[in-house]
């Protein structure tokens, strides 16, 4: 890694991990059932500000941080030159993700995720 980068790599890093906490944090305050809704469920709830009340809040706000730690993760990537994109076209191309592939391949799978909850079309 070029040393004009390790800078901005490192500070980058930093954020993505306190957003990770804040994520983690936010998390248990909520139940099982409330975790399991998709992103078009959850943005479908909200028209207006004032929809955002009691628990919804909570989901908000973990989307923020998981959302603002994804920036950061897929910044460092870029910065990196990483090989994802193939990564992504071979999960994308799977007609199905069964457990022991979705278990051997979590790191991808989590960044996928990740990225795509910053950067998906709103019809998913």
């Amino acid at each position: 890694m070029k040393d004009k980068y390790h800078r901005e790599i490192t500070q980058l890093w930093w954020v993505a991990e306190r957003y990770s906490k804040m994520a983690e944090k936010t998390k248990n305050k909520l139940k099982k059932k409330e975790l399991q809704t998709t992103v078009k469920e959850h943005a479908n709830r909200y028209h207006n500000i004032s929809d955002i009340k009691g628990t919804d809040k909570w989901l908000m706000l973990l989307t923020a941080h998981l959302t603002s730690c994804a920036v950061r993760l897929c910044t460092i990537d870029d910065i990196m030159h990483s090989d994802r994109q193939r990564c992504y076209k071979k999960l994308v191309k799977e007609d199905e993700l069964e457990d022991s592939r979705l278990r051997n391949n979590l790191d991808k799978i989590v960044h996928y995720l990740l990225r795509h909850n910053v950067a998906h079309p709103e019809d998913w």
